[in-house]
């Protein structure tokens, strides 16, 4: 067996603070779809694209449930504030 490290540390940034941000991020569009403004569907489609490819990588690579879960919830959050853009702005026409 080869390792190429001694020291994995330092990796836990890149695997738990992506699906975070993606999920702070999604939630900021959330509240702007909520009052209608048209940013909110702008901001929700990054993490909804990017969440749901962490969601597959992690989802194929056999990871732990509850990883799949965080990287599930940046792109369930993007398409409930798409969806809820959709729905305030075809209530008020």
């Amino acid at each position: 067996m080869v390792l190429l490290a001694e020291n994995f540390d330092g990796l836990w940034v890149f695997v738990f603070v992506p699906p975070i941000v993606l999920a702070v991020l999604a939630a900021g569009s959330l509240a702007m779809s909520a009052r209608g403004h048209w940013s909110g569907p702008a901001l929700a489609a990054l993490p909804a694209v990017l969440g749901g490819v962490l969601f597959l990588f992690a989802a194929m690579g056999h990871a732990p449930g509850w990883y799949v879960l965080l990287t599930i919830l940046p792109a369930a959050l993007g398409v409930s504030s798409m969806q809820l853009w959709s729905r305030r702005r075809r209530g008020s026409e």
